[in-house]
């Protein structure tokens, strides 16, 4: 997903050379710069309100050095206003799923796994699922669930159980995984959509842009 924001400031960068400063492609990096990290910073606190965090990769991945975002590798930089850039993003593959939702076709013959609450820590939806019982993100087929110890895939006699993915014990069959939808919906969340229409527009980057510049001309004549 990219969402590109063109501004023309020809007239402010005009302005910079009439005071005599070589500043401009300074000014334009903070602008580019200050406005997608409010962008990150808005997309973080969208995806605290709207999302179970149950572990730290979810927003760190919005500021990875494997992402797109202003806080990576990406600052605007060098003496080339035509070629700056500044970017936010995530890195997660879940998240970019979360944030345009749609309905997603397990492969033929295969299932989504569906976590249970059996299969996380202390029982709880809102903590992650326990080391020993993760899974690949991708639908599975028979034979696919790797090494888990005693467990296997499909329908337990007896009783009304659906197919799954269950753990023997001494005591019972512990289901870790339903595996009976074809298809999952994911709702389209738009945590990073509505940041950009928050932050990343012509008109935020003109205010920024004439705050960064009002202060450069301050710091020359004070």
């Amino acid at each position: 997903m990219q969402i590109r924001v063109i501004m023309d400031n020809d007239a402010a960068i005009k302005a910079l050379a009439n005071f005599g400063l070589k500043k401009a492609p300074k000014i334009v990096a903070k602008t580019l710069n200050q406005t997608a990290e409010a962008v990150t910073n808005q997309l973080q606190r969208n995806i605290k309100r709207q999302f179970i965090l149950r572990s730290k990769f979810t927003l760190r991945s919005t500021v990875s050095p494997c992402a797109r975002p202003y806080k990576a590798l990406n600052k605007a930089s060098g003496r080339s206003i035509a070629r700056m850039f500044s970017r936010a993003g995530s890195a997660s593959p879940y998240l970019w799923k979360q944030e345009d939702g749609g309905i997603f076709a397990a492969k033929k013959g295969g299932a989504y796994p569906v976590a249970t609450t059996k299969s996380r820590v202390s029982g709880s939806l809102r903590r992650a699922v326990r080391k020993a019982y993760r899974l690949p993100l991708q639908s599975l087929t028979d034979g696919e669930y790797g090494e888990i110890g005693d467990a296997f895939i499909g329908v337990p006699k007896g009783g009304n159980r659906k197919r799954g993915l269950y753990k023997r014990t001494s005591k019972a069959l512990i289901k870790l995984r339903s595996l009976s939808a074809k298809n999952i919906r994911i709702k389209p969340r738009k945590f990073f959509a509505r940041a950009v229409a928050k932050y990343g527009t012509p008109q935020f980057i003109d205010h920024k842009f004439s705050q960064i510049f009002n202060s450069e001309m301050r710091r020359k004549n004070g």
